[in-house]
């Protein structure tokens, strides 16, 4: 698995160095950049872009980054970013294991990738949805959401990214116990794998054949392919697929009862899951080795790693408790967000309101100032002058009050508006010649006749 491959571990034992030596340093470069940067389309690409890299270790800062990203992008109407803003906030709730708050977002975010003309976005955004469903165990709904983000790769001939649609299939497949379609689809994602180039790809999909053929018992050829796998997972650092590697072998070794083998592939699992902090994998080949020594009856052994296998459960309860309590701070944090949020909205709706009135007041202020300057020693011209203002304002307002009722109207379907507003042009202008007729006439009495004739 790749795209898929994402643990859920709500707090890492132990956090490589390099990597947030690496990460902290671009976060403190788009940090940086936001100080400076006033375009708002800019602004939001940065904020959301900063909330992905705090995602694996601060959810809850991902989700703030992502929600001010959110308002920005909807304030300036930046489809694309209001997608990615979406996307970023239902990764920190998939990341804490809520679930379905996070399909309600990644839908959210789906709905307005479809308006646009990305394929890419599109297919990730239901690869998105199909993580979900994968994670609670729904393996039909995530076959599906998968199977359509592969048929729009191929609809749109962008075949280099059908390496990660494949592969998640066969994943799927596999965890779904539909073997045949696992292997078929895996040995695809090979191939994809092997002619993009794309080493860490490749170790992945032999490993997943390696799982499936250990699961039909072909233990020869999964022995084969798990081997194979190896070199390109060292090659590339993927430390958690080389952890689930080893502790396949030892599950073939063992079955083919090989058991110094399968004893000395676990220990290289557990080693290797103990220093990266992988805590899933650690509870697998703790598992595994108390079962293999209890059945040696070397109870030293079986005691030592059944200290591991209690540490480890008391460390994934302690994370399932700091779970609960992330789910309770980015829910009341998101609820805080929305109301900042409708406060602006109300302020600059209340804004707009004031401003309608100003416009309507001044208006006839105009119509009667201009009506009053007709009793002033004040040339004729300039009264007419003010007249046809305050006419023309008039009709314009009347235009702008109209305009988001007409957008509501057509559903903002650009073709309607134009006919609509077409049509409203055609009768204000009539009205307004037959206006601004009489109201000169009112105003600028012989004056305007003898003009006129």
């Amino acid at each position: 698995m790749y795209i898929l491959k994402m643990a859920i571990a709500i707090v890492a034992v132990t956090v490589n160095c390099t990597i947030a030596l690496s990460q902290r340093s671009e976060t403190d470069s788009i940090r940086q950049l936001l100080k400076h940067e006033k375009n708002d389309s800019n602004r939001a690409i940065l904020l959301y872009n900063l909330a992905a890299l705090y995602q694996g270790s601060k959810p809850d800062s991902t989700l703030i980054l992502a929600q001010d990203a959110l308002i920005l992008s909807r304030r300036i109407d930046f489809k694309q970013g209001e997608a990615q803003s979406l996307n970023q906030m239902a990764n920190a709730f998939n990341w804490v294991g809520n679930y379905p708050k996070a399909l309600e977002l990644y839908i959210q975010s789906l709905k307005i990738v479809e308006q646009g003309n990305n394929p890419t976005s599109h297919a990730i955004a239901l690869i998105n949805i199909a993580t979900v469903y994968l994670f609670q165990h729904e393996y039909r709904k995530a076959l599906d959401y998968t199977f359509l983000a592969d048929s729009i790769l191929v609809e749109n001939n962008l075949i280099n990214h059908r390496k990660y649609t494949l592969l998640n299939l066969g994943d799927i497949y596999e965890k779904f116990n539909k073997l045949d379609s696992a292997m078929d689809f895996s040995n695809r994602a090979y191939a994809a794998a092997k002619s993009a180039g794309d080493d860490n790809l490749v170790g992945t999909a032999l490993t997943n054949q390696a799982n499936v053929c250990l699961k039909l018992e072909t233990f020869d050829l999964a022995l084969k392919n798990y081997r194979r796998a190896i070199p390109f997972l060292k090659e590339t650092g993927d430390d958690d697929m080389l952890s689930e590697n080893y502790l396949g072998l030892a599950k073939t070794f063992l079955a083919l009862q090989a058991e110094d083998s399968a004893r000395h592939y676990a220990q290289l699992s557990f080693a290797i899951s103990n220093a990266a902090g992988f805590q899933r994998r650690l509870l697998e080949t703790s598992t595994f080795l108390v079962n293999y020594y209890d059945s040696k009856q070397k109870i030293d052994s079986a005691y030592k790693y059944q200290q591991h296998l209690m540490a480890v459960k008391d460390s994934l309860h302690s994370i399932e408790k700091i779970k609960e309590g992330y789910l309770l701070t980015l829910s009341e944090q998101q609820r805080q967000k929305e109301i900042q949020e409708l406060i602006i909205k109300e302020k600059y709706e209340w804004k707009q309101r004031l401003q309608y009135i100003g416009i309507g007041v001044l208006i006839p202020l105009l119509f009667i100032f201009t009506l009053y300057l007709r009793n002033k020693k004040v040339k004729p011209r300039y009264i007419e002058y003010l007249g046809l203002v305050s006419l023309l304002m008039f009709f314009e307002y009347i235009t702008l009050l109209l305009h988001p009722v007409v957008v509501n109207l057509t559903n903002h379907v650009p073709l309607f508006e134009l006919i609509v507003f077409s049509i409203i042009a055609t009768l204000l202008t009539r009205s307004h010649h037959r206006v601004e007729h009489w109201f000169l006439a009112r105003i600028g009495g012989k004056n305007h006749h003898a003009k006129t004739n």
